[in-house]
């Protein structure tokens, strides 16, 4: 809901850029990788890389309050 009133969207460099991480966390190449990306990869990268940037605004917009 988040994402489509704020209209986040994942640029090409944001996924690249996660799957530069994904790949330093496993010991491999992004042409290792490669054979191994597909719909469902991609989407599940992107829906990550959507649910950080929620998380952000959420934060920023965040008030603390003390009792």
């Amino acid at each position: 809901e988040v994402v489509k009133l704020e209209k986040l969207e994942v640029t090409e460099e944001e996924m690249e850029a996660s799957l530069e991480v994904i790949c330093r966390q496993n010991n491999m190449t992004v042409e290792m990788l490669k054979p191994h990306i597909d719909e469902k990869f991609t989407y599940t990268v992107s829906r990550s890389i959507l649910m950080g940037k929620v998380m952000r605004l959420i934060r920023d917009a965040a008030e603390v309050v003390e009792d």
